[in-house]
């Protein structure tokens, strides 16, 4: 599923619940709630787990599968401002949509890819392909990039846009950077989740 698709898909079943308009920003319950009521993934519970954590690693996601449901566990780091520990959760319910094929099969691969985590240069810039994925995917479901083009197109600032769509300026500046929009956007087109 493409990742635009994917957010499309979750800000109808908001829409369908709540009445509030498809393209309007996303918070992290009505994301929550829309992964939880989706048919594009067998996660039937998602909880959420606020820990200390080694520094750099902000989340993480597991996927634990019994005989008759799947949890999706989200560890988020509490050292994280409030905002980031939403846009986190987010990115990491993101991960409900990867097909269990592509999940890490035994402790010594999950350990490379946690290994691949910690060498970032910086926040949000990724070494991990599922992670970069989780990140675009989690943008687009808080705001989706044709919402935030519409928006610049009439001369608003992301300041504005973080007004408008009760955004904390910081996740605001992150989700309308310029090649976050046109990753966005190629995604469209191109790429699967």
């Amino acid at each position: 599923m493409k990742i635009t698709a994917l957010a499309q898909h979750l800000h109808q079943l908001r829409h369908n619940r709540s009445g509030r308009a498809i393209g309007n920003s996303m918070q992290v319950a009505e994301v929550w709630n829309s992964v939880l009521e989706s048919d594009k993934t067998s996660i039937d519970q998602i909880d959420v787990v606020i820990e200390d954590m080694p520094s750099p690693v902000d989340g993480m996601f597991s996927r634990i599968a019994y005989p008759d449901k799947e949890i999706g566990v989200v560890h988020v780091n509490k050292k994280l401002p409030e905002h980031w520990r939403d846009f986190v959760i987010i990115k990491e319910m993101m991960h409900c949509f990867t097909p269990l094929s592509r999940y890490c099969p035994t402790p010594d691969s999950a350990n490379d890819v946690l290994t691949s985590l910690v060498k970032r240069a910086g926040r949000y810039t990724t070494n991990v392909a599922a992670d970069n994925v989780a990140i675009l995917a989690a943008a687009e479901v808080i705001l989706p990039h044709t919402t935030i083009l519409s928006l610049l197109s009439v001369n608003q600032d992301v300041m504005q846009i973080a007004t408008r769509h009760n955004l904390h300026h910081e996740i605001a500046e992150e989700i309308c950077r310029v090649d976050s929009i046109s990753w966005r956007r190629k995604a469209s087109i191109l790429g699967d989740f």
